[in-house]
């Protein structure tokens, strides 16, 4: 061996401890991922255990309320639909004129759960109303009406919205010593994320007509 040889290794001055290039037909497989196919496949499997959970968790809660001898069947989408175009037209009627049509509604009930207690609660049920103008308008104009039932089937608490839009107006109603009365008219901005409270109880005016002013700008 000779002096190069014992100093730099056979190489003949390269770094033997260096790993040889990989030759191009041994190069490692590319990693492969899956295919949208796959992918969306996956989604939809997972949204439909989420709505199978929510949907058992829907009808646990309606016989539980049952049991504990609430008439769950006397809450039903035609009272719903009754009771939220009652208010609309005594609290919000401005709103039923922004073009959304009351006649055509999607209507969704709920029920809650027992308190901590395990009592049953003072609001027993939720609903929504929901009512839309139709896709042909190129408009976005929508009435909801969120309402909170007590076991006797009576309204406690109702939340009515109209959306034109990019601007939506909310009147707040709660029932205290057996009557209905406007808590609260707020507006939020959707493009900009902007809640504000235009009207709250002890102001002065009429939370209706301020509620109707917003509207007819919009």
């Amino acid at each position: 061996m000779g002096i190069l040889d014992f100093l730099f290794g056979k190489s003949g001055g390269k770094d033997a401890s260096k790993p040889a290039a990989v030759a191009a037909g041994d190069a490692a497989p590319a990693e492969e991922y899956p295919s949208y196919e796959e992918v969306m496949r996956e989604y939809r499997e997972r949204e439909r255990e989420r709505e199978r959970l929510i949907a058992e968790g829907e009808a646990m809660r309606r016989r539980k309320m049952s049991e504990m001898g609430v008439d769950v069947d006397a809450f039903t989408e035609d009272l719903v639909r009754s009771d939220a175009l009652a208010l609309f037209g005594r609290f919000f009627p401005s709103a039923l004129r922004i073009g959304a049509d009351p006649g055509d509604c999607a209507v969704s009930i709920g029920f809650e759960n027992p308190t901590k207690a395990g009592k049953v609660p003072k609001n027993v049920a939720h609903a929504r109303f929901l009512c839309e103008a139709p896709v042909s308008s190129g408009l976005v104009r929508e009435l909801v009406a969120d309402l909170k039932y007590m076991r006797d089937g009576d309204v406690n608490m109702a939340d009515l919205s109209a959306r034109s839009q990019d601007l939506s107006v909310e009147v707040s109603v709660r029932r205290a010593d057996g009557s209905f009365s406007i808590t609260k008219v707020s507006t939020y901005d959707v493009a900009r994320g902007v809640y504000d409270v235009i009207w709250s109880a002890g102001d002065p005016g009429d939370p209706a007509d301020a509620a109707a002013r917003v509207l007819s700008g919009m």
